[in-house]
């Protein structure tokens, strides 16, 4: 009782088993990355004989497009007449190209202010995001103090957002602090996810957990695919009556895939104060944590999937099918195979009179992995999810105790910061 994924127990004892099982998960990452490497240039390969830009490198060939330096890419300046032209085009025509979606360009290609008041504007920006925060923690304590338990402290955070939002673009004239209220989804993915989805990992109960398994992995996998389909062909039937706005199937289906994630924070809130069934509570808390990791991975494929050609056939819903068996597993296995080398590095070192250097290491470890499986084109959520559960099992027994209790605590509160953060943003 108590052993995950049927390995060795938490002393880790480096035999032959062991020794066998990371050959076998290393192994597999390699075969599931090289996999779904191969799947998406085959799709991105086809998306550019069918004359399309792939949609992942949009954003990384900014000013390459805009100076004429991108092969891949229709240049802005093709002739050397134009080429004599480069430097005289005004910023106001850049902006223009942009909005018309001219060329392969955004924000970025140019400067809107002086590198003095732009670095005011970034510091003057996270001051004024930090005060809001400590405002939405002081009315998250009020909610939980008042007796009025209509609004969670998630309600009170988003009523927050909504309100700051509406107050700077109704008011404020100011570019920047228009771009303070928009929500930066590179800095969601890099940044605010993980800490979330690795201390969900790190503090799940594991034994109540893979007790209810079965019935947590039907309604994350089925659950979520059946919605992301319901809601896809719902939006895609709403196309006969919205004739201008029309949207092809899989975009529908990528649509679906982003609304079917759902966060049930408040639910679980509720559960807490009513103090139900562990199952129950298992089975909600396990399918909202493997649901958003399902849903970016099935989204990362439908967008891979709309690189090709329009035409849905037979061997490209093999190929989807096959990218998304291989992001999961591959994902699962690279999880696993570092956070279980991170427990034998834990074990052979003595950080008895090193407590922070331990607790640092097992940090960077820990976002790492996430980095990791970004990097192999895998699923980073999927990873650190896997890895959160895993050094819950087998490294933190191989940590001090200072360090113990650190990581338990240091992960709850990151987690809760950068939730909360999410969902003031949102609002």
């Amino acid at each position: 009782e108590g052993n995950l994924f049927f390995l060795p127990n938490v002393s880790l004892n480096f035999n032959k088993k062991f020794v066998g099982l990371m050959l076998l998960l290393f192994i597999v990452v390699g075969l599931c990355a090289t996999g779904a490497r191969e799947i998406s240039s085959h799709l991105e390969e086809e998306g550019l004989r069918e004359g399309k830009m792939p949609r992942v490198h949009y954003w990384d060939r900014l000013k390459a497009a805009a100076l004429g330096s991108d092969p891949s890419t229709p240049s802005l300046i093709q002739s050397s007449e134009q080429q004599k032209q480069k430097e005289r085009i005004s910023e106001r025509e850049l902006k223009e190209m942009c909005e018309r979606g001219d060329a392969v360009v955004r924000a970025g290609a140019f400067e809107e202010t002086p590198e003095g008041e732009e670095e005011m504007h970034e510091s003057f920006s996270l001051l004024l995001l930090c005060a809001l925060l400590i405002l939405t923690f002081l009315i998250a304590y009020l909610l939980r103090e008042s007796p009025i338990e209509i609004v969670h402290e998630s309600g009170g955070a988003i009523l927050l957002g909504v309100v700051v939002g509406g107050l700077v673009r109704a008011v404020s004239g100011e570019a920047w602090l228009k771009e303070f209220t928009t929500f930066d989804t590179n800095v969601f993915f890099l940044f605010l996810l993980p800490p979330i989805i690795f201390e969900a990992g790190y503090s799940m109960n594991r034994r109540v957990f893979f007790k209810n398994s079965f019935s947590v992995c039907i309604y994350a996998f089925a659950g979520t695919l059946i919605s992301t389909f319901v809601f896809g062909l719902i939006l895609y039937i709403m196309n006969f009556a919205i004739p201008q706005h029309s949207l092809e199937f899989l975009e529908c289906l990528t649509f679906g895939a982003l609304i079917s994630a759902t966060d049930p924070v408040t639910v679980l809130a509720i559960f807490k104060e009513l103090h139900v069934d562990v199952d129950l509570y298992a089975n909600v808390f396990g399918e909202s944590v493997l649901n958003d990791a399902i849903a970016i991975v099935l989204y990362k494929t439908f967008t891979t999937f709309l690189h090709g050609s329009d035409a849905v056939t037979f061997v490209r819903v093999v190929l989807a099918s096959s990218y998304f068996v291989l992001i999961f597993a591959g994902s699962i296995a690279l999880g696993v195979l570092i956070s279980l080398l991170v427990a034998l590095l834990f074990k052979y070192l003595d950080f008895q009179k090193h407590v922070v250097l331990e607790g640092s290491l097992l940090l960077l470890f820990a976002y790492s992995i996430y980095l990791a499986a970004e990097g192999f084109e895998l699923s980073g959520i999927v990873s650190i999810l896997f890895s959160g559960m895993t050094m819950s099992h087998y490294v933190r027994p191989n940590l001090t105790e200072e360090t113990r209790h650190f990581s338990i605590h240091f992960f709850e509160v990151t987690g809760f910061i950068v939730e909360t953060l999410i969902f003031f943003l949102f609002g």
